[in-house]
């Protein structure tokens, strides 16, 4: 599976929504370390639904456009 990277031709990287399920590290010698991304478009795109995106200093901007939530419990002491 290809890593992908700022290499990539801008106009094909969108503004889609991921969920982050893990990290490791490729290359020859396992320094180019990657996000595992999980698509909502299902199984059949990418393996089982997930793709690699560099993280770090790859150039895709990744992180600068991360958010974070947490899901909103019924009875947890704190409002949704």
């Amino acid at each position: 599976m290809a890593l992908l990277d700022g290499r990539a031709d801008p106009r094909k990287i969108g503004q889609h929504a991921v969920k982050l399920i893990g990290y490791g590290h490729a290359g020859a010698n396992g320094t180019e370390p990657f996000w595992i991304a999980m698509n909502s478009w299902g199984t059949s795109f990418g393996i089982n639904g997930t793709f690699l995106i560099g993280a770090g200093d790859s150039g895709t901007g990744f992180e600068l456009q991360m958010l974070a939530g947490e899901p909103c419990v019924p009875g947890d002491p704190y409002p949704c």
